[in-house]
């Protein structure tokens, strides 16, 4: 029985062990690098623990809807992220920008943009959540006010920071 070191393999090594280790089929093992343990495990890890959450209740409702639906919904959920994100960097801009401008209304904006990205993530996922239970309920779309607010937030931003400018 070979040793610990040693592993069988197909008929490799040759060159590293010489032709009588290749015909015995057996190779040297290769020790992990430690750096390599350490994230295999936080990846292991991050998948045991994904794995213990417990889906929701309102995911064994009904059918699955086609696939193309889910998709669609979940690229408009990611939209809605996006939008969120780049508020959010309009608002590190305003913080970090040195303006000739009053500094108080640069910060209240800055805050202010900082409020609605978070406002449009949570919108984002209860809007997709929403969506997602009526295709598995085969009913129609949910009307949403979402738009509405996010319509007028922005407006209510931009003419903010278009006085901003101005000023």
């Amino acid at each position: 029985m070979p040793s610990r070191k040693w592993q069988n393999t197909p008929a490799a090594g040759a060159k590293q062990f010489g032709p009588a280790a290749a015909r015995r089929g057996l190779q040297r093992r290769r020790r992990p690098k430690p750096r390599m343990l350490a994230a295999r495990g936080l990846v292991q890890g991050i998948f045991k623990a994904a794995s213990m959450i417990k889906k929701p209740s309102w995911r064994e409702q009904g059918d699955d809807p086609d696939y193309r639906f889910s998709l669609a919904n979940e690229r408009t959920f990611l939209a809605w992220i996006r939008t969120s994100l780049a508020l959010l960097a309009a608002a590190v801009l305003l913080d970090q920008l040195e303006v000739s401008h009053p500094q108080a209304l640069a910060k209240a904006v800055a805050v202010g943009l900082v409020l609605v990205a978070g406002c449009f993530a949570g919108l984002a996922y209860f809007r997709w959540r929403a969506n997602e239970i009526a295709m598995r309920n085969r009913v129609t779309l949910p009307h949403s006010i979402t738009l509405l607010v996010a319509a007028l937030l922005l407006i209510a931003i931009s003419v903010t920071i278009g006085a901003l400018v101005l000023a």
